[in-house]
């Protein structure tokens, strides 16, 4: 599935990230991938998790004194791929993204569109089953963020699961993916493809609390 989680800065996307990384424990309920509730799986079974997914931040946190091709090929390398596989791998990825003249280029000369480019390909380099994207397009102009999500949503149906977080409603039309809506930490709506009708709705959404019951 393809999931746009959608809604302004400070409404708690990244937090939902971070709790289906696994890098934050939910305060209550439960957060499964698979059926296993990542607060109890072991830490070797967490890591084994990781490795099967990909994470885009906005910024893309590229290494600045690494090249195009060194900063995609960090992770095989930390994950020991095969010398073989590796190079085949990052040849497939540089073609894919169009950054075979940029290979050697380093982060600081690259524009906005290249460097997520080099973000989106060193995520998904070990072909996660998960790809989060974390505000992934918010340094991009339409024309850049319409060709990522081309990219990703190829992806999507090559069987890779995405979770793409936003604040800009223009892109929800580019994206005709599952939108969940939130406000000030609460879901507040979820369509599927294609019927996102209610942002209005949402924007006026509030957020009412019970009082708490006498004892």
């Amino acid at each position: 599935e393809f999931v746009c989680l959608y809604g302004d800065g400070g409404c708690g996307k990244t937090t939902v990230i971070s709790l289906m990384l696994g890098d934050e424990k939910p305060t209550s309920g439960t957060v499964e991938v698979d059926g296993a509730d990542l607060a109890r799986v072991p830490k070797d079974a967490l890591q084994m998790y990781r490795r099967r997914v990909g994470v885009i931040f906005e910024d893309g946190k590229l290494l600045p004194h690494a090249t195009v091709y060194e900063n995609i090929a960090l992770p095989l390398e930390i994950w020991g791929a095969p010398e073989g596989w590796l190079k085949s791998r990052l040849e497939e990825l540089l073609d894919l993204l169009n950054l075979q003249e940029k290979r050697d280029a380093f982060p600081e000369v690259l524009s906005a569109g290249e460097r997520a480019k080099v973000a989106l390909a060193r995520a998904i380099a070990a072909k996660p089953l998960i790809l989060f994207a974390d505000e992934a397009t918010g340094n991009l102009d339409i024309t850049e963020a319409a060709n990522f999500i081309r990219i990703m949503q190829d992806l999507q149906k090559s069987g890779t699961t995405i979770v793409f977080t936003t604040h800009d409603a223009a892109l929800l039309e580019l994206l005709n993916a599952r939108v969940i809506g939130m406000k000030d930490g609460v879901i507040v709506l979820d369509e599927k493809a294609g019927t996102v009708s209610n942002l209005k709705q949402m924007e006026k959404h509030e957020i009412f609390t019970e009082r708490p019951m006498e004892e």
